[in-house]
């Protein structure tokens, strides 16, 4: 071993020493009292700081960074369901009505005289019934309409003859003629052939649809 390091290792050792004799010394001086230790506030303040470091170490070991951690691994994506569709039931189909029929109103003649282009029928039609009821004679008192209701009492008038006469046939089937005269008019007006009469409504014949017989 050389001198330098027999040096170094004197002066190492002295240190050594040193330090030991000083570590020594304030161990006893504590003790004794001569170098006092903390004072009670002193304490309590140092008690408080070690508590907060060893909170904010068992803390901060699951703080996490938002700028130095990694996002989370994005989980799957759940699609909600779509939302039935609730069709309305249909509307129950209109029950058909159909319009009631109106029976065409029945002119209203009476009282005033009215002016008809007419002809008669007779002796080939004797014996037939008519749609009245009753037989046609060649004397009955009757005329023919195509509409109006059977009983419906007549006053005729020819070139100054007036007869009352009663509906209770249906014609005449030949267009613009509105009356038929039956046998019996016919004779009593001394008409024949086609021709224009007047006439009106005096009223209605009650009972049995049957004209008056002569």
């Amino acid at each position: 071993m050389s001198s330098r390091v027999r040096a170094v290792w004197k002066r190492t050792a002295s240190l050594l020493a040193a330090v030991g004799i000083a570590a020594l010394a304030a161990a006893v001086m504590v003790g004794s009292g001569a170098f006092p230790g903390p004072s009670r506030a002193e304490a309590a303040v140092l008690e408080a700081d070690a508590s907060r470091d060893d909170t904010v170490s068992k803390t901060s070991t699951f703080t996490s960074d938002p700028a130095t951690d990694p996002a989370p691994a994005p989980g799957p994506v759940v699609t909600p369901p779509p939302a039935p569709v609730i069709e309305p039931l249909p509307a129950p189909p209109a029950e058909a009505t159909r319009p009631a029929r109106k029976k065409p109103a029945e002119p209203v003649y009476k009282g005033a005289w009215r002016t008809a282009r007419v002809s008669w029928y007779g002796p080939r039609f004797y014996g037939h019934t008519m749609a009245g009821g009753g037989n046609l004679r060649p004397t009955t008192m009757v005329v023919a309409h195509r509409s109006m209701k059977f009983g419906t009492l007549l006053q005729i008038e020819y070139k100054g003859r007036r007869v009352v006469a009663v509906v209770n046939d249906r014609g005449p089937y030949v267009g613009g003629r509105t009356f038929d005269l039956g046998p019996g008019v016919a004779k009593k007006l001394k008409f024949g052939g086609v021709g224009k009469i007047k006439w009106r409504v005096i009223g209605h014949q009650k009972g049995p649809l049957r004209p008056k017989q002569r």
